[in-house]
């Protein structure tokens, strides 16, 4: 369930969606944010809930669950990876001391233009009513990295009552605190498929235009890339494999050759002996 709250809801429009090429997504915990627990040995509490679901987990499945809800056009098809964000934005230190905030120029250099930040403010398990319930807040946001200017925003506060979930027993959850994390991701899918929503606003024009000096092709999908041309021009003519047409045979080649006339074998006998003409005395 996402639960918006007046002037600090900013619905986002079709045609402010189609200003944007190619979001970001990022999903954080804010600093000083959870978890709570309710009870007095709030430390152990704290420390089987977070064993059972931690920051870095909660953080995650928020901005896993956005992105997956969203349909497969875009902008969102053409999102920037979620690794490339994590590693532009070193997410993946999630345990530094002091935290430090994301500088999202530096996701300028991969293409983004825009950023869908997924934050969570407060969570854990607070007494509603006598009753320990499992609750997450936060908000969502988006913005362009040109101007900073934000064309989307909308808080969630999720709780288990509004889902329907039974309380917990917070003198277990110590001791036993998978029932907290089951409702914990149960809280975070049911507020990312609210924002999911918010998302897909009605009244688009089928998204924003490539703009100049993108990557994109600009002709059809089946003709060839300037790589495919340039390989092309590089390969040698393909061989002539077709036959030869047959040609016509010479017509003196038509008439019957006489064959050469035999010569005589030369004569081999030995010549006769001629009579020894005498001498005269």
């Amino acid at each position: 369930m996402l639960a918006v709250a007046g002037c600090s809801h900013t619905q986002l429009s079709g045609a402010d969606l189609d200003r944007v090429h190619r979001p970001a997504y990022v999903g954080r915990v804010a600093d000083g944010a959870g978890p709570k627990g309710p009870g007095p040995n709030e430390s152990q509490q704290i420390s089987a809930m977070n064993a059972a679901i931690g920051r870095f987990e909660m953080s995650e499945r928020l901005r896993t669950q956005v992105a997956g809800g969203l349909k497969g056009e875009k902008p969102w098809a053409d999102a920037v990876p979620a690794a490339q964000v994590a590693s532009a934005l070193e997410l993946f230190l999630v345990e530094r001391v002091p935290p430090v905030p994301p500088d999202y120029a530096r996701l300028k250099p991969l293409g983004a233009d825009a950023v869908v930040e997924l934050v969570i403010e407060d969570y854990g398990v607070r007494s509603e009513e006598g009753a320990a319930r499992t609750y997450v807040k936060g908000y969502g946001r988006m913005f362009l990295l040109s101007d900073g200017s934000e064309l989307w925003r909308a808080p969630f506060d999720s709780t288990s009552a509004g889902a329907g979930l039974p309380a917990l027993n917070a003198a277990a959850i110590a001791s036993d605190s998978g029932p907290y994390g089951a409702q914990m991701r149960a809280l975070l899918d049911s507020a990312a498929k609210g924002m999911a929503a918010e998302l897909t606003p009605p009244g688009r024009m089928g998204g924003a235009p490539t703009p100049a000096g993108s990557q994109k092709l600009a002709a059809p999908a089946d003709a060839p890339t300037k790589t495919e041309q340039e390989i092309q021009k590089s390969r040698p003519p393909a061989p002539d494999l077709t036959a030869p047409p047959e040609m016509p045979a010479p017509a003196d080649r038509t008439k019957q050759q006489t064959a050469p006339k035999s010569q005589p074998h030369p004569d081999l006998t030995a010549p006769t002996e001629q009579p020894v003409t005498p001498k005269q005395p």
